[in-house]
Order: structure tokens, then C-alpha cells, then sequence
């Protein structure tokens, strides 16, 4: 008994194990700060300072584990040990690019850069490869109206009729995009 449970904790541990070496040795020799007020990043990396402004930044992706997208589309997904985990791609217009983890950065907290998009995966290790050279990421902006209306054509009519009951908690569009689904199923 004791030895599967050592087993188990020992198996669940192999993912937050490999992000921690993965995070450490790309980050291990980088430092960088923020400043919000001048809009400015300082980076260190290899004993070389480099400022940049935030109009220098051609993309920011904010890399996250996958449990970290129910924030977007009120999914459910269990949280695991190693959810917390993930790095922030930043990639400058003079070719600059940066992988900074969470070892140096909270990439659960809100950005700081505005525009900066977000990538959900299963493990968050850190993926070096050139989106636009190897194949095309399409990341989309989060619009909360379509996945409120994709949540709301997967329930059933109870689920349906109740939304329509509690009116006041809903945006008026979803109001009407729930009574449009309960005229096609023929209900309301």
C-alpha cells in the first residue's frame, strides 16, 4: 500500500519535474523587470542588458496550461500539479525573442502588455519553433458572446428554460440567443 502510494505521488511528480528543468535552463542566466509607468522592459540575459518599449514588441503569447482556458469558456478541467506552469513567448520587431517562465514571471496574473494573446496547452513546455515558418498558430480573440452561444446549444431545454427564468443574470444578448434556440427546438 505505502509503496504504491510513493509509486503515485513519484508518477504524478514527472511533468512538474520536467517543466522545472525545462524553465530553468532557458531562464537561468535571464533577469528582467517592468516598468509600467515608462512602458519599458529591461532583459538580462548572458551578463547582456537589452531596454526595449513596449510599441518594440511585435507578439506577446502568454503560454498556459490548459486548465487555465476555463477562465475563457467555462469549461471544466481538473487542475494538476504542475497547472501553474507556463512562460510568456515575447518576440520583438528587431527578431529578439524571449521565453520567460514562471520561475521569473506570474503568467497566471493579467498581462501587462496589452494585445498580448494567450496559448492553452496540456503541458506548457516551452515551444521554440517559428510559427510562421513551420506552420501558422491561429490564435483568436476571445469573444465571449460566441462561446457563451456555443455553451448554450450544447445544453438541454431545462438548462435552457432556467437561463430564461433568471433573466437579470444575463446579457441581454444571450437572453435572446437562448429564446431563439428554444423556438427552433420548439419549446418556447
Amino acid at each position: 500500500m505505502i509503496k504504491s502510494g510513493i509509486f503515485a505521488i513519484f508518477f504524478t511528480s514527472i511533468p512538474d519535474f520536467i517543466l522545472v528543468i525545462n524553465y530553468y535552463f532557458e531562464n537561468r542566466k535571464t533577469s528582467f523587470s517592468i516598468n509600467e509607468f515608462e512602458e519599458e522592459i529591461e532583459i538580462i540575459k548572458n551578463g547582456v542588458k537589452t531596454k526595449y518599449n513596449f510599441n518594440d514588441i511585435k507578439r506577446s503569447v502568454y503560454n498556459r496550461c490548459k486548465n487555465h482556458q476555463d477562465k475563457f469558456d467555462n469549461g471544466f478541467r481538473l487542475a494538476m500539479t504542475f497547472s501553474d506552469f507556463g512562460y510568456w513567448d515575447l518576440t520583438f520587431k528587431n527578431g529578439d525573442r524571449y521565453y520567460l517562465t514562471n520561475l521569473l514571471h506570474d503568467v497566471i496574473s493579467e498581462p501587462k502588455i496589452p494585445n498580448t494573446e494567450f496559448r492553452f496547452r496540456g503541458l506548457p513546455i516551452i515551444d521554440k519553433n517559428n510559427p510562421k515558418k513551420k506552420y501558422e498558430v491561429k490564435i483568436e480573440e476571445y469573444d465571449e458572446l460566441k462561446v457563451m452561444k456555443e455553451n448554450f446549444q450544447n445544453m438541454n431545454i431545462e438548462k435552457l428554460q432556467k437561463i430564461i427564468e433568471n433573466k437579470t443574470e444575463y446579457r441581454k444578448e444571450a437572453i435572446e440567443y437562448v429564446e431563439k434556440l428554444l423556438r427552433e427546438k420548439n419549446v418556447g
